[in-house]
Formats: C-alpha cells, structure tokens, sequence
C-alpha cells in the first residue's frame, strides 16, 4: 500500500492491467527553490511507473521543475494538475484556474514538453470546467495540440467540487473528440461503478481517488470485476490485517510521525462498521504500533 495517500491515486488501465502511482501534488516553485518539497515526490522501485503530479502557474517554473525531476528521478510521466479546486490553491491562481487562461495552460505545457523531450510522458488532470461542463470541449483539444500525452479528467465542474452527478457523457465527448489516451475520474467507489465509467465513457483507464481511502484493495475488486464479473468482498478480519500492515509499512517509512499521519486512514477503514464511531475515537490517539494492535485485537 506504499504511495497511497490523501491525495495520490492510481490508474487502472484496462488493456494493460497496469497501476500508474501518482506522487502528492507538490509546486514546480517549491522544487525549484527549495529541498524540503522533494520529500513529497520520494518513492520506491515498487511504485513505478510514477507520475509526478505537479501544480503552479508560471511556465517557466514549471519548466526548470520538470528538468530537475527527469534528472534526478526519472520518472514516467509528470502532471500537470489544472483542476484542484482546494481553496488555498484556487486563490492562488493554481489548479482548476488555468482551466479559465487557455493560453496560460497551453505555455506551461508547451513548457514541460521542451524541459523533458522524450525522456517522460506529459499529462494533464483537469476538470470539466470552471464555470460550466462544456468549457473541456475547447479545453482539451488546445492542450492535445500543445503537446499533452494523455488526459485525466474528472467529471465534474469546479463548483462541484468532489459531489454531485459525474458527468460520463461528457466525458465519452471529450474522449471523441481527443486522439490521445484519456483517463476518467470521479465518484468511483464500487467495481460496479467503475465499470460503468469504462462502458459509458470509452476510456482508456479510470483514475481513483476518494474511493480509495479505507478500501485500498479496491483496485483488485475492480480488476476483478472486469475479468470474471464478479468479485470477492474482504472479511472483517482480512480488513484488520490490511490496516495492521499499513501501520508497519507507515513506522518504518517515517517513525513515530508515520503513525500519526496514519490515524485518519485507521478512521476511514472503520467506515460502515458497527461501533465505528467509538473506535474512531480510540484510532485518533494511537501513537505506537502495540496501541494499534490492542484496539484491532478488541474490534
């Protein structure tokens, strides 16, 4: 379960059968000017292929950014995120903000393209639009055209958020429209649901995220579910081995530290259980991996 964290993902593609990890999104600024950011895009051989997913706005910080990464991690794709609509990153004129500057979005890819050749692949993960769904219908074929290798796209527009109606049409529309592969993105949290995304949509890979968050084994439910139709749930007991190997895995990356970054993750395991509320409540203080143990012994 190495590299999945709140805001890393995997792709799912489908004639493949491939996971692509996906880094935390960290700023091409922050990689230029400083160390302390390369902590967020440090991963083991285990995780390729890799996309560092990046976020900014200025093209040429993007473009000494990519550089850097292509020399130091070689990784098999960057991305460019044009569509997180976080607060914070929206007043700051990043993520789903480029969607409203075309040209903007099309320099920073132009940009990345030049810094890294053909050493990696060049991705965008955008939305449907700013204001309105049919904004990607311009959007998307300007990026294709500066040099974009493959598209993420969620199906929702920036008020949307991360709730409300995905919409798979549209992005079946975007993928019509669109010679390069396209990933969908969006709501997906049952194989079921994952499977229609493909059907609807005719993409090439689905990108999961939230889903993801308590149900690491989703991605093997998934493939599953595509390959036979039918997929096998885990036990109670399965589940409290998978959470008991993520705290080991946690410690042994980062310490003491990795285990209170674990919390919440406990807490979203616990998700749909009887008596979730009072072992969230007990999940939320633990601070070795014995006080782990002795809550999972008693659930």
């Amino acid at each position: 379960m190495a590299g999945i964290t709140d805001s890393a993902f995997r792709l799912l593609c489908r004639e493949s059968g491939a996971d692509l990890v996906y880094s935390e999104m960290v700023s091409a600024d922050g990689l230029v000017y400083g160390k302390k950011s390369w902590e967020l895009v440090k991963f083991s051989s285990r995780e390729r292929p890799i996309v560092i997913q990046l976020f900014g706005k200025k093209p040429d910080k993007f473009a000494a950014a990519a550089a850097m990464i292509v020399r130091k991690i070689k990784p098999e794709a960057i991305d460019i995120n044009m569509g997180c609509p976080a607060k914070k990153v929206v007043r700051s004129g990043h993520g789903v903000v480029l969607m409203q500057d075309p040209a903007l979005a099309c320099q920073i890819v132009q940009a990345v393209k030049k810094a890294v050749g053909d050493k990696c692949l060049v991705s965008v993960k955008t939305r449907l639009g700013f204001s309105n769904k049919k904004e990607i219908l311009s959007f998307a074929p300007k990026l294709e055209k500066a040099g974009m290798d493959f598209l993420c796209l969620h199906g929702r527009t920036y008020p949307q958020g991360f709730s409300g109606e995905v919409d798979l049409l549209m992005i079946k529309k975007v993928k019509d429209l669109l010679k390069i592969p396209v990933l969908a993105n969006g709501g997906v949290k049952t194989p079921e649901q994952a499977a229609a995304m493909l059907k609807v949509t005719g993409a090439d890979g689905l990108a999961l995220g939230l889903g993801t968050l308590g149900r690491p084994w989703l991605f093997q439910e998934i493939k599953e579910f595509l390959n036979t139709g039918a997929y096998r749930e885990l036990t109670w007991s399965e589940i409290k081995k998978v959470m008991m190997r993520q705290a080991k895995l946690a410690y042994q990356q980062k310490g003491s530290f990795g285990l209170v970054e674990l919390r919440k993750h406990l807490c979203w395991y616990t998700k749909g259980h009887a008596g979730a509320a009072e072992w969230r409540a007990r999940l939320v203080r633990v601070e070795t991996l014995r006080d782990i143990q002795k809550i999972l012994k008693e659930i």
